[in-house]
């Protein structure tokens, strides 16, 4: 017999990484209860078949629970996504001031404006926080942190995600207008 274990969750936002402090993959929101098709195609040939996702009996979670939650994590998602993107992108620039710097030997006004930048950098990057660190996460480790947070407690059960998890996440349109150059 062949078998087949599929997660039924949606795709991870582009770049996410995961809580790699609790061991964990990026995982995108858990599929909600509901009927949905699953497509097979196969050397041309294309197949349909329908799957019927059930809650577990053991919930009492009502819809408006389970709309709550996968709106959060939908939220929380995209926003995990946008944070995630945003930590790549400082640190292709700090490579690249890194790649600047050594070939500014002896222009000490260009190193010094180099430097002053990857400390800007650096700050928005934050540090790591992680469990053998003295120092709590700071900048976009500690967002990324939280937002990961959110992801484990509403993944952990089918219910209305608690009140202070719902308000940690900022929809995108709340957030400044100001971003740094080639972020938006």
């Amino acid at each position: 017999m062949n078998r087949f274990v599929w997660d039924l969750r949606y795709a991870t936002a582009s770049g996410a990484t995961g809580d790699p402090e609790n061991a964990q993959g990026a995982r995108g929101p858990q599929a909600l209860p509901g009927a949905y098709q699953v497509r097979l195609s196969v050397a041309g040939q294309n197949f349909t078949q329908p799957l019927k996702i059930v809650l577990d009996p053991r919930s009492a979670a009502t819809p408006s629970d389970l709309a709550n939650q996968i709106d959060l994590a939908m939220k929380t998602a995209m926003e995990l996504g946008r944070a995630t993107c945003a930590a790549q992108q400082i640190g292709s620039l700090r490579r690249q001031l890194s790649d600047a710097k050594a070939k500014a030997l002896g222009d000490s006004a260009l190193l010094a404006s180099i430097a002053s930048l990857d400390a800007e950098a650096a700050k928005i990057s934050g540090t790591g926080g992680g469990r053998t660190e003295e120092a709590p996460p700071s900048g976009l480790n500690a967002v990324r942190l939280q937002l990961n947070a959110v992801v484990n407690v509403v993944d952990n059960a089918d219910r209305t995600p608690p009140r202070r998890m719902r308000c940690s996440i900022r929809p995108a349109a709340t957030l400044p207008a100001s971003s740094p150059a080639g972020t938006r």
